[in-house]
């Protein structure tokens, strides 16, 4: 439908929501506009988000010709970390919470993205798809020196163009004498990265490093839903993909800012890879209302174009180098089973998984590397559910309990930094009539070990918090009045830190907003025929 949203909150936030469609005969367009822009919570903290994006579609015989475009433009200044050093009575979370030692840094990107295609209908249920797709994205960061005058800052200005033909079909068919249901297709994707590192923005016509990487990844997949009975439904998947990758350097030891007693250019790397994904699983309906399943999956990622490039340090020599990082690529072996139960009033899913990591891609906080974490496993158990009480009045909640530990390597059996052993939401819904909607929301999350903390001997553990959200909505003559308050108690938390491994008790983290507001009114506009 067509609609107009517009609100603002604090923090000096702003927001605008538009999309508009219309339908003639085979032809129907819709087009949408989304902007936010907002100082953020902390200084040097603001956003400014502009997106647009449109689909037209032309309808003729069996088949479906479609248009899907989309651009954006986005800048966000980055406020870094809040330092604690107890040693040096430095409480930077307590003294200057929303304060900033990153005055200067920002990370913008924009870029647009289109997708042709069409789609073919056949009258057995069978539908084809097959559409083109490139998309251009530009990124510029900024990180600054703030201590020797600028001498060691750094700016990136990265072009990423990336080509895509992803053919599918999905068909209706018999396999061993029952009903049943494939999809089968291929993902071609072809991607060339081109980053220049300089010293700053000013000297960009002079970079320090200049990247030239190309990747292609090639999949073919299929995926099959078979009715074994009325009961009992089996899913069969496999993904088989090739990746190349070509990546080369070119560094100038005359640029402004760089360093040829301490930097390099990085040897040529060229790497191809063969991975393969699968999944089997079976779920059994017991009544119409109950269901129980079971599903083993293997899964496999490999390293992206702007994983690549890495600054390493020779403790020996201390020197520094750049190389191409040859990561290998990061697999899981995963086994699910849980039941589901649907009535007409209550709702609910329990789920217990498994899951063997191997090579897990992570980036390291403090050597700015990305590095395959030693073998890890991670398992736990899944709930959520929800009760409508009466017409107007339902409660919906969910609870995880995970663990997740290393497995072998220097750190076997040690859990693995970032990932919280308890986390919970309950949320209430209330019609108070058939114009005014209130919805309250908790939050909790768990403590857990700092990032770099493998050896789990920091001092301390990221905290546990909790926070409480509300919205109120009213309808009034043709107006839906809105008005929103999240972190309602003003929790000063924080979900993200690094500890120090060399100064006892010294961590960095980046603390997250207190209680925001915002307030909207949106309406409908009608449809257009």
């Amino acid at each position: 439908r067509d609609s107009l949203k517009a609100g603002a909150g604090n923090l000096d936030t702003q927001r605008l929501d538009a999309q508009v469609s219309h339908n003639s005969g085979p032809l129907s367009v819709f087009l949408g506009a989304h902007g936010v822009s907002s100082d953020g919570y902390r200084d040097n903290n603001e956003l400014d988000q502009k997106n647009l994006n449109s689909d037209i579609r032309f309808t003729y015989n069996n088949s479906q010709f479609f248009l899907r475009s989309d651009w954006f433009d986005q800048d966000l200044d980055l406020p870094g970390e809040r330092n604690v050093n107890p040693g040096l009575g430095i409480n930077q979370l307590r003294q200057d919470r929303e304060g900033t030692n990153t005055p200067g840094d920002y990370a913008n990107q924009d870029g647009y993205s289109i997708n042709p295609g069409m789609t073919h209908y056949w009258d057995n249920g069978t539908e084809a798809v097959i559409d083109f797709g490139y998309r251009r994205k530009n990124q510029q960061a900024f990180f600054g020196d703030y201590d020797f005058g600028g001498l060691f800052s750094s700016y990136v200005d990265s072009d990423l163009d990336t080509w895509s033909f992803t053919p599918r079909i999905t068909t209706p068919h018999r396999l061993l004498g029952r009903s049943a249901q494939t999809t089968a297709g291929i993902d071609y994707y072809n991607s060339d990265y081109d980053s220049d590192r300089s010293l700053n923005e000013s000297t960009d016509g002079l970079p320090v490093h200049r990247l030239d990487i190309e990747q292609e990844s090639t999949a073919v997949y299929a995926d099959t839903t078979i009715a074994a009975s009325r009961e009992i439904t089996l899913n069969l998947g496999a993904r088989l993909q090739w990746v190349t990758l070509d990546a080369s350097d070119r560094f100038n030891p005359d640029a402004p800012g760089a360093d040829p007693f301490s930097d390099s250019q990085a040897p040529d790397y060229d790497d191809s890879e063969r991975v393969h994904m699968l999944e089997a699983g079976i779920e059994k309906q017991f009544t119409p209302a109950a269901a129980a399943y079971i599903k083993w999956t293997r899964s496999a990622r490999v390293v992206t174009v702007d994983e690549l490039f890495e600054s390493r340090f020779d403790p020996d020599t201390f020197m520094g180098t750049k190389i191409f990082s040859p990561l290998d690529p990061q697999t899981a072996n995963g086994f699910d089973i849980g039941t589901r139960y649907k009535a007409d009033r209550a709702a609910f899913t329990v789920n217990a998984y498994y899951m063997r990591l191997r090579n897990e891609i992570h980036f390291n906080p403090v050597t700015f590397e990305n590095i395959n974490l030693d073998p890890t496993r991670r398992y736990g158990l899944e709930l959520s559910g929800s009760y409508e009480f009466t017409d107007r009045l339902g409660l919906q909640g969910s609870y995880t309990y995970m663990r997740a530990k290393f497995r072998d390597g220097p750190f076997s059996g040690n859990n693995v930094p970032l990932v919280p052993e308890n986390t919970a939401s309950l949320t209430g819904t209330w019609k108070q009539s058939p114009h005014t909607d209130l919805i309250v929301a908790a939050s909790f999350v768990d403590n857990k070990y700092f990032d770099n903390d493998q050896s789990n001997t920091f001092v301390k553990k990221i905290p546990s918090y909790t926070t409480v959200d509300a919205k109120i909505s009213h309808r009034f003559r043709g107006f839906r009045l809105t008005a929103e308050v999240n972190n309602i108690f003003e929790e000063k938390f924080y979900d993200y830190g690094i500890s120090s491994t060399s100064s006892p008790g010294v961590y960095n983290a980046y603390p997250l907003p207190e209680r925001t507001i915002l307030f909207t009114v949106s309406t409908e506009l009608g449809n257009s025929n």
